[in-house]
């Protein structure tokens, strides 16, 4: 990988399930144009769901759950938000993996997050070994390569898009009675752009010092409206 791209961490923000999205979108974009991989935790409203690009907005909404449901820009399966313990979204601009397969992607991901895993709770984690299923309930639906508690407990959810500039990564993990230190988020959070990028985390930003907030409030209202919510998969 070219030395060029450099790597940035954004500031823990907690928000609406939309303005999370949002986020990500913008994030992304700006990633593609200045060359620059982002990385970022953060948190959720209370009654967060988001549901995958390519499912159906009817088939998710049937549980008629409390709370609210927005879809990902990413692919895979409902996640429900207040569940997790950490969410992460990783920005890489496409020529600093051009050549990087889609499964590589995901193994190296899910082998930074076990190390991690272990590392900083001493989890004992194995990776599942099932066939491909279409994404219905993330957290419940492990595929091949999940990363499963020792009681068979999928505890570590991925998604992406690629867009022509840069590939967007959103992850969630869950495990009940779970709390993760500032310390730990971020020691989990540069470990894996490590990783994944070969460049380590420069210096810490805040999101508002990249993303305008007339940028940031139209992206909002996108992922707010019916017609991305209902969108044809």
């Amino acid at each position: 990988m070219s030395r060029s791209f450099n790597a940035f961490e954004i500031d823990f923000f907690s928000g609406s399930a939309a303005q999370n999205m949002a986020d990500d979108i913008c994030l992304q974009r700006f990633s593609g144009q200045n060359a620059c991989v982002i990385a970022r935790t953060y948190g959720w409203d209370f009654g967060s769901k988001t549901f995958g690009r390519y499912q159906s907005f009817r088939e998710v909404a049937k549980s008629r759950e409390a709370g609210t449901l927005i879809r990902r820009p990413t692919g895979g399966g409902l996640v429900k938000h207040d569940l997790d313990f950490l969410t992460w979204s990783l920005c890489v601009p496409r020529p600093a993996l051009l050549e990087e397969r889609v499964e590589t992607i995901f193994s190296k991901c899910q082998s930074s997050i076990r190390r991690s895993l272990n590392n900083l709770f001493g989890f004992s984690i194995r990776f599942a070994k099932t066939p491909e299923k279409r994404p219905g309930d993330c957290f419940s639906q492990p595929v091949n390569n999940d990363l499963l508690t020792m009681d068979g407990q999928k505890i570590s959810g991925i998604a992406m898009h690629r867009s022509q500039s840069a590939i967007l990564l959103q992850g969630s993990l869950q495990k009940p009675g779970i709390e993760i230190s500032q310390v730990a988020r971020r020691s989990f959070l540069h470990g894996l752009c490590k990783d994944i990028t070969g460049i380590s985390v420069e210096k810490t930003m805040i999101l508002t010092t990249i993303i305008d907030e007339e940028e940031r409030a139209a992206a909002k209202t996108k992922c707010d409206s019916d017609a991305w919510l209902r969108a044809r998969p």
